[in-house]
């Protein structure tokens, strides 16, 4: 049986342009959207990505920091977060976190846009 997953994005207020830009991105494209489990490598590729556009686009801002969380849920299945801050030790403020919630049943006649 494939695994769909339920994404949910949450932002926070940034301190520079930079950040603003790649929270708002990540909002735009992936909250309250539906994806397969196999697209979350993607999804993480798309967020490097864009992070490293935006580190040249602001080379005077510090670069964000991508970090990968995977843990077992409230119901034993698998939780994906998502997430970039600033590579700062005196700023552990997050950007954004994307945060995945598996899909336990899903109509079959919802058409889903990938």
């Amino acid at each position: 049986m494939d695994k769909w997953f339920f994404i949910e994005v949450q932002t926070y207020l940034s301190v520079n342009k930079m950040g603003l830009e790649l929270g708002e991105y990540v909002e735009k494209r992936y909250d309250q959207t539906v994806v397969h489990k196999d697209c979350i490598d993607d999804i993480s590729a798309d967020i490097k990505q864009k992070m490293d556009e935006l580190h040249e686009k602001y080379p005077r801002c510090r670069p964000f920091k991508f970090e990968k969380r995977v843990y077992d849920g409230r119901y034993q299945e698998k939780v994906i977060d998502l997430s970039a801050k600033p590579d700062n030790p005196c700023n552990d403020n997050y950007v954004f976190i994307l945060r995945t919630k598996f899909v336990r049943k899903m109509n079959l006649e919802t058409s889903l846009h990938i």
